[in-house]
Order: C-alpha cells, then sequence, then structure tokens
C-alpha cells in the first residue's frame, strides 16, 4: 500500500465538497506523486482526431465504408480484415498520419498539456494510452513514462520477414493511398548475389596472377632498356564527358516493390494493436509493477469499453483515489471472487481469500468524482487550479466554478439536479454515482431519459474477446471469463479452470482468479 492511499489515512472514500467542487479534487490530487492514467481517443478529438463511438461524430458513425470498400466501419482496425485485404485501411491510414508538407497534422492538446504537467510536477507515475497519435510526447511527457498499449504510428512491421522500419520509409505510399511493401532481399537473392561476386572475385584473383606471371616472363627476355632522355613537359588532357550514367539506367520507380522476385515484398503493417491482437507482454510486466506503487488513477477520454484496458481500475487497488475525465459516465466493468471455498482447506487457507482483499468503500459506484465534459476545457479548469497560488499564480473562480474556454463555468450536479430528472424522477446515467460527486462542464452528457433505475441509458458494455492461457482457444461471447486478480491478463475458460491443472500450476496454484459478472 502507498502512503497516500485513503485505507491508510483512515479517511474513507474520498468526500466531494460541494461548496468547493473542484478545488476538492485538486487538494487529492497535489500531494500524490504516482499518478497512474489511463487515456483514450477523447483526449485527441479536438486535436482533428475523431474517437470512435461518439454519436454523430465518432469514427464509426461517419466512416464511409462504401468507399473503403468495408461491410462495416469496426472491420478497418480487426485483423482478421487487414490479412485478407489491407487496401481499405490504407486508403484511410493518410488521416492518422502527418500531412505531407509536415505543417498539418495532429498537434498536442490542453489535455496532452495536462498530462505533461502532472509529470513536470512530479506527479505522474505513468500514461496508459490507447491512442497511436504519439502526442502524449509531443506535449513533453517523457517516454518512460508513456506506455502505449494499443503500439504506435511510429514503425512498421513486414508481415513476412519481420523486418521492422521507421514509418518514414511508408510515408510515400501512405499518402498515395498505396499498400507499403517490404523492399528486403530475399535470402536466397543475397545468396546469388554473394555467390556470383565470390565468383567474379576469384576470376579477377586468377587473371591478376596470369597476367603477373606473363609479364615476369617477357620482362626475362627483353632487352636492357635504352639511357633515359629528359622529359617532355606534361600535356593537359580534357575531361571526358563520358560518365558511368552511361554505363546504365536508373529506374525511375526504383521505390517501387512491384513483381521483384528478389524482394520479399511482404505487406508492411504499422505498430499498432489491431482487434483479434493480444497486447504486448510489456504492457502487462509495466501495469504489474506499477501495481504497487499507484496512489491515483485518472480515466480520461475512453468509453473503456475494449479488453483488457477497461480491467485496470478492478486491477489496481480500490483504496486509491479514481478519477474520470469524460463526457459522459462510464461503467466500469464488475467482477466477483468466485466462491468455490469448500474444497480449498489443504491449498494453504484459500478459504481466507476474500477476507484478505482490500475492502471497497464506495457504494456501489467506481469513481470518487466524474468530471464530466471536453477532455480540454476539463483539463483547463485542472490546471488553473494546480497552478492556483504556485509561482505567485492565481485563477479567478466564480460562485458556480471555474471559468472554461467558452466562458460558461463548471457545475456541481447536486446544485442543477433538478434540470436533470428524467419522467420518474431520477437523473439518469450515472451508473450508481451520487450527483454530489458530479461536475459538469461544457460537453457534459447526461441522458434524460431512461430505465431501470436511470443508469440503463448511458451502460457501455465491455464485451471482452478473450483467449485462454490454458487451451488458447478463444472464450466465446456468454462463457465465463475466469481472470487471475493478481496478473493483469490472464485468463482461462471455465473448463481449463475447472480442470484445476493450469490454476494450480500458475504460479504454483498461490494467484486468485474471479469470474466476469455477465
Amino acid at each position: 500500500k502507498t502512503d497516500t492511499s485513503y485505507a491508510d489515512a483512515g479517511r474513507g472514500p474520498f468526500q466531494l465538497s460541494a461548496s468547493q467542487g473542484l478545488t476538492s479534487v485538486v487538494d487529492i490530487l497535489r500531494p500524490l506523486r504516482n499518478i497512474v492514467v489511463v487515456a483514450g481517443a477523447g483526449i485527441s478529438v479536438s486535436s482533428g482526431i475523431p474517437d470512435f463511438r461518439s454519436k454523430g461524430t465518432g469514427l464509426y458513425e461517419t466512416l464511409d465504408t462504401a468507399s473503403l470498400g468495408l461491410s462495416c466501419a469496426e472491420d478497418l482496425f480487426e485483423l482478421e480484415q487487414f490479412l485478407h485485404d489491407p487496401r481499405p485501411f490504407f486508403r484511410f491510414a493518410r488521416n492518422l498520419y502527418p500531412s505531407k508538407d509536415g505543417r498539418g497534422g495532429p498537434k498536442p492538446t490542453p489535455a496532452h498539456r495536462f498530462l505533461a504537467l502532472l509529470s513536470e510536477r512530479g506527479m505522474l507515475r505513468r500514461v496508459y494510452t490507447q491512442n497511436v497519435d504519439g502526442l502524449e510526447e509531443r506535449a513533453g511527457v517523457p517516454n518512460a513514462k508513456i506506455v502505449q498499449t494499443h503500439g504506435s504510428l511510429s514503425h512498421a512491421s513486414c508481415l513476412q520477414c519481420k523486418r521492422r522500419v521507421d514509418s518514414a520509409d511508408i510515408m510515400e505510399d501512405v499518402w498515395s493511398g498505396r499498400v507499403p511493401k517490404c523492399r528486403r532481399e530475399k535470402a536466397s537473392a543475397k545468396n546469388k548475389k554473394k555467390k556470383k561476386q565470390q565468383e567474379k572475385a576469384e576470376q579477377q584473383a586468377s587473371t591478376a596472377e596470369e597476367a603477373t606471371a606473363a609479364a615476369a616472363a617477357a620482362a626475362e627476355s627483353l632487352p636492357p632498356p635504352p639511357p633515359k632522355r629528359q622529359r617532355r613537359p606534361t600535356r593537359k588532357v580534357s575531361e571526358s564527358s563520358f560518365g558511368y550514367a552511361d554505363n546504365g539506367v536508373m529506374d525511375d520507380d526504383d521505390n517501387a516493390v512491384g513483381d521483384d522476385p528478389t524482394l520479399c515484398g511482404g505487406v508492411l503493417k504499422p505498430n499498432i494493436i489491431f482487434f483479434g491482437e493480444t497486447l504486448s507482454n510489456g504492457v502487462t510486466r509495466r501495469l504489474e509493477k506499477d501495481r504497487e506503487k499507484a496512489d491515483a488513477i485518472i480515466v480520461m477520454g475512453t468509453s473503456l469499453s475494449v479488453a483488457p484496458m477497461s480491467k485496470v481500475i478492478q486491477y489496481l487497488s480500490p483504496s486509491i483515489p479514481r478519477f474520470l475525465i469524460n463526457r459522459n459516465v462510464v461503467k466500469a466493468a464488475n467482477q466477483r471472487i468466485r466462491d468455490d471455498t469448500t474444497d480449498e482447506e489443504e491449498d494453504g487457507g484459500k478459504e481466507d481469500v476474500e477476507e484478505e482483499e482490500e475492502e471497497d468503500t464506495r457504494d456501489g459506484y467506481v469513481f470518487d468524482a466524474c468530471l464530466l465534459g471536453f477532455c480540454d476545457d476539463v483539463s483547463r479548469a485542472l490546471v488553473k487550479e494546480l497552478n492556483r497560488g504556485v509561482n505567485g499564480k492565481s485563477v479567478k473562480e466564480s460562485e458556480s466554478g471555474v471559468t472554461c474556454s467558452n466562458g460558461e463555468t463548471y457545475r456541481m450536479l447536486c446544485n442543477v439536479e433538478e434540470e436533470y430528472r428524467g419522467a420518474n424522477g431520477n437523473v439518469h446515467g450515472l451508473n450508481r454515482h451520487p450527483s454530489d460527486r458530479v461536475l459538469l462542464f461544457p460537453g457534459a452528457v447526461i441522458p434524460k431519459e431512461g430505465g431501470g433505475g436511470g443508469d440503463s441509458d448511458s451502460d457501455i458494455s465491455c464485451k471482452e474477446v478473450a483467449r485462454c492461457d490454458g487451451c488458447e482457444q478463444e472464450i466465446k461471447g456468454g462463457k465465463s471469463i475466469m481472470k487471475c486478480q493478481d496478473c493483469f491478463d490472464f485468463d482461462l475458460c471455465r473448463k481449463c479452470y475447472d480442470s484445476k491443472k493450469v490454476a494450480e500450476s500458475h504460479f504454483d496454484g498461490k494467484h486468485t482468479f474471479v469470474e466476469e459478472e455477465e
């Protein structure tokens, strides 16, 4: 546990002051030194990169699938579709990379600069970004503090020979909408070329030896040389216009692989994680290390609908504060510990696992504070509040909150709750978060109608496509996913879990598994 956890401080769950609002949030953040941030597409929207799921503006709603030859927008980042036909992706890819003249392309937003400020103040431990645009580093966050969970556009790899190249090597193809191909020489071509060079060198060596022997024999038969005569002045010889270019013709299209049988020709896939691929082991290792140090988590601009990063909240300690910066309240997937304790007494006291788990004192909600609105406006307000009294800086705060970019101020939902009540008298879309834990900024989305206690309209399912680490088969929807609670991304299907062979061999059976609750 960390020194700054609520449990250690004896304060219980964080209480947000309706009168102080944002100041209460920043007062909790300011002394922290190991904040973990999970960032999504929402922090890059104002840079010109659309997010995926926003109604009306998200990529999945605005993508012209017909022009790309796709049956649905989700196929754009599906691995199976890419392997079958990479052309649709590369027709779209120019929108992801900087422009050809270098002047356009996405630039860091206020949300990225907020992350850089946390790093500058020594408050940031790590940013786990699901974005592939690299804007966190461009904003000033050190590379060592960034984990690109879904990869990066900075490099690409050949699907055939696994050669890794810099993005600069594929940019001409990307800007032209072509599929970039690997230009590495095939091993057979290299061997033939090397053999030909060796044969030529041997032939030249043999010819040189023969010429040397003939010259020596001729020298012995020649008469003595005549007396030396005075040398005439050297004549200047005019330079010839003949050059090596006359001996061959350069190929104007020497960057194109074409049908050259000596080149690999494999597709160069950007090093980003497509749906259907697993996270790199480096992501898992970093999270497992950061778990012990993290003293808060901030979730920014993500619907938490893509596994396994949607599970980070449950993986980190429940005793650390959790903050959401997003346009709407998101629903994190729940996990419960299996009550399989009847036959566990022989395994070293597994029956006490539930008692040993850190208790989550939150009453059914996930985040201690939900800062709803455009990520940029929320970030600007947080930066102003963090700068209050620092280096002589101060910030004006009206009675109802901090002034945002458009002149509006944030409001505490508990103070304006009547405006958002539905027909049944409830405020919908809060996912059981109390209204005094919700701050409303410009762009906040609170649905006015709904059912099922007011939360169903904003529920975002966290459907996970997982593979069993035992049998390596996909765990189909509707079936239980048994997740190791001590490792970040170790899953078993119910069959492998019930057989106990894999579970008991995993860390000698000392790790606890939880079942995803449907």
